[in-house]
């Protein structure tokens, strides 16, 4: 009988403590979300408007003034002298009168040539040169009206005393005082352009 009464105590403690194990053991649910206030909303940088730079605008090239690279003998031969009047002479001019379109041309390191009337005296001048485009530019200005000479490849312009021609960056000019009139002028200008082909 003791040991009964004895027992029923070791029993009564051992389901206690089975319950308790048991109770350690039942599932919890999910644990509730813990509040960690509102986020603040991260600001999108608005997009910057991006120019595109105007370009610059370029001038031009200049081109620079070459060497003509031959002498009256190559701008005008002998027999198209003699053609063009028997009484007619060729004399290098290294230095025209100031104001002339020959002085231009050849300080744009061109030739001028004198074809001088051997009975008066009188001179028509012949120039030929690469100037360069400001020189052009300039020369192209200066003539007053378009004249046909009848040159395939060149555009021609006159003024009062002179015939100019031009072909890309060549240019030719025939001029004369009074006695040597349009005609004359365009005629050498044309025996000039067969001389230099």
């Amino acid at each position: 009988m003791e040991r009964r009464q004895l027992a029923r105590p070791a029993i009564a403690f051992c389901a206690l403590a089975l319950a308790a194990v048991l109770a350690g053991c039942q599932m919890q649910g999910p644990a509730a979300p813990v509040d960690t206030g509102t986020p603040t909303p991260t600001a999108t940088p608005a997009p910057t408007e991006t120019t595109t730079p105007t370009p610059t605008p370029t001038a031009p090239a200049v081109i620079e003034a070459q060497p003509i690279g031959f002498g009256c003998d190559g701008l005008l031969s002998l027999q198209a002298v003699y053609d063009l009047n028997p009484n007619l002479s060729v004399v290098p001019d290294d230095a025209p009168p100031a104001g002339t379109l020959a002085a231009t041309l050849v300080s744009g390191l061109g030739v001028a040539c004198d074809l001088v009337h051997n009975s008066n005296g009188q001179v028509l001048r012949v120039a030929a040169a690469t100037p360069g485009s400001e020189a052009i530019a300039a020369l192209r200005a200066a003539g007053t009206s378009p004249y046909d000479l009848g040159e395939a490849g060149y555009e021609a312009f006159s003024t009062d005393t002179a015939i100019l021609a031009f072909r890309g960056d060549l240019v030719l000019t025939a001029e004369a005082d009074a006695y040597f009139g349009p005609d004359e002028l365009a005629a050498a200008l044309s025996a000039a352009i067969a001389s230099i082909g």
